[in-house]
């Protein structure tokens, strides 16, 4: 007959195994939680291991939130999928906050040889752009706007500052088109 649980003589105790080398050890999936949250651990393949955030009957998903130091830590919204890093509440895909007057947030992308970051819009009516903002108020914005064309733009607060037209290689200063190689707006 299959050992089903056992409890070993040091302590450890084994759930489908017979010889546990931890103080809990456990072969194949695992549930946590009630019925109305959980989460649940298994082996998906060969190579994946899964986490889920699902109440034990399987009939509800769950956020995931992952804490290393009490503070807000990973958060995995359930829904929409946002991942929230120093914030449990997540308006876009993902959001890093680091909350504090002295608090620095940063993204770095580190390699031996290339680093790259891409902005994919998929199409010229949407935008590819980097906004930075003080106090949720956009105060510059770089990158393709929704324009229709592929020209490069700064822009302030309000106004477009500067362009390369993409097609003629046409610069503009206070234009957003330039007719000779560089052209300065009013």
């Amino acid at each position: 007959s299959t050992i089903e649980m056992i409890i070993l003589n040091g302590g450890n105790v084994g759930i489908g195994t017979s010889s546990p080398g931890v103080p809990l050890e456990v072969q194949g999936s695992v549930k946590f939680g009630t019925a109305a949250t959980g989460i649940s651990h298994h082996i998906e393949g060969s190579d994946e291991y899964r986490v889920q955030g699902i109440d034990v009957d399987g009939n509800g998903w769950n956020s995931l939130h992952f804490k290393a130091d009490g503070n807000d830590g990973l958060f995995l919204q359930k829904d929409t999928n946002n991942v929230g890093i120093g914030t449990t509440s997540p308006t876009t895909t993902l959001e890093v906050k680091k909350v504090g007057s002295t608090a620095d947030v940063g993204i770095r992308i580190d390699a031996g040889r290339s680093a790259d970051f891409f902005i994919d819009r998929g199409t010229t009516s949407s935008r590819g752009v980097i906004d930075f903002l003080t106090a949720s108020s956009r105060k510059w914005r770089v990158g393709n706007a929704a324009s229709g064309t592929d020209d490069f733009q700064i822009f302030g607060a309000s106004n477009n500052e500067f362009i390369i037209n993409s097609d003629t290689g046409k610069v503009g200063i206070g234009t957003t088109s330039p007719s000779v190689g560089l052209q300065l707006g009013n």
